[in-house]
Order: structure tokens, then sequence, then C-alpha cells
């Protein structure tokens, strides 16, 4: 009778494992989106592409984002959010961009953008702004192009 009970045990516990597993991605990505989201209604301007650039994480990665924001920081239609960033000054001098005296570059002191699973990619997320609302969502990864998109 033991036996039974303690397989039963077993099984219960199996099962409640499985119905308890997230989809950590999707968990991850509505954090995101409920930030983003967030972060866009305090905003007078609608951005159609928000760009995420980290300070630190996969370093071809980011390079391949700080060239983007480069060459496209004046793009009225792109908000390029600005975390994990370890010196303005630092960031000021590498890329030749006062980034506190533009509109559209959101520079996140808190850090709020860096604690996601994903967060040490540069993100492309993409918002339709007649619906206010983000439509979905890119990471720039090694083997996977988020800025080809835009």
């Amino acid at each position: 009778m033991n036996n039974k009970i303690y397989n039963l045990y077993i099984i219960l516990y199996i099962i409640l494992f499985i119905s308890c597993k997230s989809d950590k991605k999707k968990e991850n990505n509505d954090q995101l989106i409920i930030q983003t989201n967030e972060l866009l209604s305090n905003m007078d301007t609608c951005y159609e592409k928000i760009i995420i650039l980290p300070g630190t994480g996969c370093a071809g990665c980011i390079t391949v984002a700080e060239n983007f924001f480069k060459e496209n920081y004046k793009n009225p239609k792109y908000l390029f959010l600005l975390t994990n960033v370890q010196s303005i000054k630092m960031l000021k001098n590498k890329t030749k961009i006062d980034v506190e005296n533009h509109s559209n570059i959101f520079i996140d002191y808190d850090n709020k953008y860096s604690n996601y699973k994903n967060s040490i990619y540069p993100t492309v997320i993409f918002n339709n702004c007649t619906l206010n609302k983000v439509e979905s969502i890119f990471f720039q990864k090694p083997g996977l192009d988020a800025f080809s998109n835009l």
C-alpha cells in the first residue's frame, strides 16, 4: 500500500512540475512589453521603433547596435534606450553623441531594462503608434540580425 501512495505522490509531483513550468521567454518578453508600454505612455512622442542598447553584454552584437545608433540617432521614428551604462562620459566619447540632449534618447539610470533574460543583447522593439501597442521584439544575437528588420 505504501508503494502505491509513494507512486501516486511521484506522479502528482511530476504533473505539478510540468503544469507549473512557464514559458520563460514569453514571460520575459511580457515584462519587456509592459515596461516599454509604461515608458511610452509617459512620452509626448510615439516612436515606431525602440532600440535598447545595453552597456555591457554580447560585445559583437553591441558593436553592431552602436554603429546603427551612430548612424540613426537623429531619426525621429526611433527611440534609443540606453541601459546598463557604466559611464555617460565614456559613452559620449565613444559615440561622439551628446546622449543627454536628444529627445529620442532615453537613459535608463535605474537599469530597469537590464532585468530580463536577453538583456545582454541589443533589442529592437516594433511599436504600433496607431494601436499604442508593441507588435514584436527582436534580439541582436550571434546568427540573428535584428537590425536587418529596420
